[in-house]
């Protein structure tokens, strides 16, 4: 089955929505899986994949302490990241 491509902002916002079920959620994008199975975007910057070792919870968050499995880095060199409530781009300068 081929996917409709959508942005990374889009996928984020997908996934970060709870709303319906989590398999539709994962729609409109192409994922593959990792060492343990966990799902990755296509075109992901760099993904981690991790085994939960500890959650700590501090106030209103869960803190997640995670050993490493394994990492994929990807060949594009602009990433998105969410922090101040928003999405902001960031580009590799490697």
């Amino acid at each position: 089955m081929t996917a409709k491509r959508i942005d990374g902002k889009a996928a984020a916002q997908t996934i970060r929505d709870r709303v319906g079920a989590l398999a539709a959620r994962f729609e409109g994008a192409t994922w593959h899986p990792l060492l343990t199975g966990a799902p990755v975007l296509d075109g992901a910057l760099v993904a981690f994949d991790c085994r939960i070792e500890r959650i700590i919870e501090v106030g209103t968050h869960d803190v997640f302490i995670c050993a490493v499995e394994a990492v994929e880095v990807g060949t594009v060199h602009e990433g998105l990241i969410y922090y101040a409530r928003g999405y902001h781009r960031g580009t590799h300068r490697g």
